[in-house]
């Protein structure tokens, strides 16, 4: 995939015409993480379509029916170097976005990233998630993260931080099944539902995303300590 089949995807995906500032900035974007993944390992896709197909395109493809323009604020945990955070918010600059990363490397990269595309309203955590007590300041309409733990560990992760009504979106991979089906005892406890699971196929790649909802406050013991939820959900009982 070249640039021009990325635009075309986003276009057909998400009903988005690109602005000529956000090709720009995607360009940079490009250049940018290729030039410093000389220096850190930022991403295993090195090569420029491959770049532009399973790192922008893939990175974001699964929200394309989450209707940001009803979203204000969006959480992105683990993101790296910024896939989907600030995708996203190159996407929908009205974005309010809150990225946490416990790498400082990453975090550092990404700071610099978005001085270059000139961002407001995105903010940089270098902390681990479970170590922010969730309140008022700290409360999203859309929580996300990709791949960076079990499904277990991930909903505790990211329900306490989501408001009443908001959005917990989750891709995962084919295996999800598996993760899944012992799921409604915790999503009762941490008062959420499981409103859908959207699957999409491009070129034989297939996209698992769980679309959760959280219908009531949190308990205030969530999340726990690390050490407590490495060990399992059921533990509480």
């Amino acid at each position: 995939m070249n640039f021009i089949n990325f635009e075309k995807e986003i276009k057909t995906n998400f009903h988005l015409e690109l602005t000529p500032t956000t090709r720009k900035k995607f360009l940079i974007y490009k250049d940018f993480l290729q030039q410093e993944n000389k220096k850190i390992n930022l991403t295993n896709l090195i090569a420029e379509d491959l770049i532009w197909q399973k790192y922008f395109f893939y990175g974001v493809v699964c929200y394309r029916n989450v209707n940001f323009y009803k979203i204000n604020s969006i959480l992105d945990l683990g993101s790296g170097s910024g896939n989907p955070g600030i995708i996203l918010k190159l996407l929908f600059p009205h974005l309010s976005v809150t990225i946490v990363e416990a790498s400082r490397k990453k975090i550092h990269f990404m700071q610099l990233l978005a001085k270059k595309l000139n961002l407001s309203k995105i903010k940089f955590i270098n902390r681990r998630i479970e170590q922010i007590k969730p309140s008022a300041n700290f409360s999203f309409d859309l929580c996300t993260a990709r791949a960076v733990a079990r499904l277990e560990i991930l909903l505790e992760l990211l329900i306490p931080y989501c408001k009443v009504s908001g959005l917990i979106v989750i891709p995962k991979s084919i295996n999800y099944k598996k993760e899944v089906s012992d799921l409604n005892h915790q999503l009762n406890i941490l008062k959420s539902k499981l409103v859908k699971i959207e699957r999409i196929i491009d070129n034989k790649n297939i996209f698992n995303t769980l679309f959760i909802k959280k219908i009531a406050s949190t308990p205030i013991l969530y999340p726990r300590k690390y050490s407590l939820i490495k060990k399992g959900f059921w533990n509480n009982d």
